[in-house]
């Protein structure tokens, strides 16, 4: 299914949810109507600011738009896999299209990886699933252990450090705020943002 097959199903599905007719959704969006009806018909090729426009009208997030709802086997074999000087990760799953995606993430012996994103509602929420790993939030430090999990605001950051050997992690990264200017696609891009050059 292409993303504008995707967009057309979601949006005709989202707009009828809420009970929208194409001639309000118009009105909220600043989209013309022969636009809208051309993209719930699967045809068109939705921009970045067109997907921003119509899920600011629907409340919702633009990754709601381009979720694809058809059930999906990924093999671990077949998942992307992104790695910094700290980290070695693959998406594992997106809950409710783009508002909470859950990655499974090893961060590598001893080197410090940053983990924060300054967007209001953020957070990361970690569990060791093997190994240690150390985090500090300014004067703060935490050990976690094996089993052990905790959750923090992104906002003013992290560092974390495996300890002892690689840690593997079940990561969750959350966005409460519908505001999602500035919010990154994945995990993925806030490892690309911080990685050192």
């Amino acid at each position: 299914m292409t993303i504008g097959t995707r967009v057309g199903t979601n949006l005709k599905r989202i707009r009828n949810e809420r009970n929208i007719s194409l001639s309000e959704l118009s009105r909220r969006s600043g989209i013309a109507k022969a636009t809208l009806s051309t993209l719930e018909s699967g045809i068109g090729n939705p921009t970045v600011q067109t997907l921003s426009e119509l899920s600011d009208a629907l409340g919702i997030l633009p990754g709601d738009l381009i979720a694809d709802r058809t059930p999906r086997l990924v093999r671990a074999a077949d998942s992307e896999v992104i790695e910094s000087d700290a980290t070695r990760g693959r998406l594992v799953t997106r809950i409710n299209a783009s508002a909470v995606d859950a990655y499974e993430v090893t961060f590598l012996d001893g080197v410090p990886h940053l983990s924060v994103l300054h967007v209001p509602g953020a957070c990361e929420n970690v569990y060791v699933i093997s190994g240690r790993l150390h985090l500090a939030f300014g004067e703060e430090e935490i050990v976690l252990e094996s089993g052990d999990s905790i959750q923090y605001p992104l906002e003013e950051g992290v560092s974390i450090t495996a300890l002892d050997g690689d840690a593997l992690t079940l990561l969750f990264m959350s966005f409460n705020s519908r505001d999602h200017g500035g919010v990154p696609g994945s995990l993925f891009d806030v490892i690309r943002n911080h990685a050192p050059s």
